[in-house]
């Protein structure tokens, strides 16, 4: 942990010029907190005791966006960097358990940092006065703890939203939620069910993303079901097969921990892969269980969630057929590796090779073996007709529209015509040359 911050020369010269103009500004917040742990910073907010009126004064060469002003909030772009800067203030009561009523705006730093949420990200910083901390942000940072600024009801009354934080910070950071906080997160989990779909959402990503996704989402279920409530009955389900040695949500749990590569898209499908299991359980003549089409369930679940969480469109479609292919064996070797990269494209398919191999290392070491030569398979398969070049889409084809109809089709005709060709050159009855598939078609569907 650092002893010294280190901030931007353009979150720096931002202070400088409120300082000049005679007012107090310091960085506070989530840019202090992790300047103290020395790991890389994001958004950099800034609190003073201007006003909005008087920070457009001071900030009249720089591009100003009035995002909030009725919160005392300002964005500036200086330098290229986007700060967010707001007057001191205290909050009024959260009638929505979301956002403050009303807001008084105040003078002192310290009134400012009393509203915030937990203590490591209620310390400010300046240059002039080091680092200012009033509820033992530092200490709770070295104890690796997540901590309620004041009584943590309190807290969690005023925005439920804090709840999913916590977990949040403690998927980030690794860091226990301290017990009195616990509590409080758990006497107000009603809280959540306020919040709006989309923060919701954007809370829950930032969970399943967190380098420490596996601790927060074991040790903090009770928050991620009440949010999912479509995944508890994963909690406890044993698979009983000896492909598997996790009860489903472990397996879920591991395969998120193993992942070579989390994105939000490809974090959201692990976390449902499974979700239909607990649904679809059968007991075979091996006297284990079986999971007969559980990926067409939860696929089905992907999208209730995602869909009642307001994710976008075309991130609910990935999501959702991630889950519905991971467990695909892909029998048909390249051509039917080539027809899903025409259906869905090169991202997908990449996507659908991590999804594939996380959830393949999450098995048994019986699992694992078991299943090793389809993983490889697919993911050389995928590998080559991506290396090749090899033709999978009409566009990839040495004919087009034109040359169709030079031959004399038209209409829908000519995608009928090039639809087929595609067929026989996936299939390697013909060979993607020009020549070869203007004779091909020539024979096979010239008109009387």
């Amino acid at each position: 942990m650092q002893d010294s911050l280190t901030f931007t020369q353009s979150a720096l010269k931002v202070l400088e010029k409120l300082n000049s103009r005679g007012y107090d500004a310091y960085i506070v917040g989530g840019a202090v907190r992790d300047a103290i742990l020395g790991i890389p910073l994001s958004d950099i907010d800034v609190a003073t005791n201007a006003t909005t009126e008087q920070m457009k004064v001071v900030f009249s060469g720089d591009k100003v966006f009035e995002t909030g002003v009725k919160h005392g909030t300002l964005t500036v772009i200086s330098d290229g960097e986007k700060f967010e800067i707001t007057t001191f203030r205290n909050d009024g009561d959260y009638s929505d358990a979301r956002h403050p009523d009303s807001v008084k705006f105040i003078s002192d730093v310290k009134g400012d940092l009393a509203r915030r949420d937990f203590t490591i990200n209620a310390m400010a910083y300046s240059p002039s006065t080091g680092v200012i901390d009033l509820f033992g942000g530092k200490e709770d940072l070295e104890k690796g703890v997540i901590k309620a600024v004041g009584d943590p009801e309190k807290r969690f009354d005023e925005d439920g939203l804090r709840i999913l934080r916590a977990v949040r910070f403690a998927s980030k950071l690794g860091f226990e939620i301290e017990k009195n906080t616990l509590d409080g997160m758990k006497k107000c989990i009603a809280n959540l069910f306020t919040i709006s779909a989309e923060r919701v959402f954007v809370e829950l990503t930032g969970i399943l993303c967190g380098a420490h996704r596996y601790f927060a989402l074991h040790e903090y279920s009770f928050f991620v079901f009440a949010a999912v409530p479509e995944i508890q009955p994963e909690y406890g389900c044993d698979q009983m097969n000896r492909a598997h040695c996790y009860d489903v949500y472990e397996h879920t749990l591991h395969a998120l921990e193993v992942c070579r590569e989390v994105t939000p898209v490809i974090a959201w499908a692990l976390l449902l892969h499974d979700s239909g299991k607990p649904f679809s359980i059968v007991y075979g003549k091996d006297c284990q269980r079986h999971f007969p089409d559980h990926w067409s369930v939860s696929r089905d679940i992907a999208e209730k969630v995602l869909s009642r969480l307001k994710a976008p469109n075309e991130f609910r479609r990935e999501v959702k057929f991630l889950a519905f292919y991971h467990d695909d064996y892909f029998y048909g070797g390249k051509p039917t590796m080539k027809r899903f990269l025409r259906d869905y494209g090169e991202k997908f398919m990449l996507d659908l090779c991590v999804v594939k191999e996380a959830d393949w290392l999450a098995h048994s070491g019986f699992g694992v073996e078991k299943y090793r030569k389809f993983f490889n398979e697919f993911r050389d398969d995928l590998n080559y007709v991506l290396a090749s070049g090899e033709c999978y889409t009409i566009g990839d084809l040495a004919v087009d529209g034109e040359d169709v109809k030079e031959l004399g089709f038209s209409g829908k005709k000519v995608g009928e015509i090039l639809s087929d060709v595609l067929d026989k050159v996936i299939d390697y009855e013909l060979e993607n040359e020009k020549t070869e598939l203007i004779g091909y078609i020539k024979e096979k569907w010239s008109e009387d």
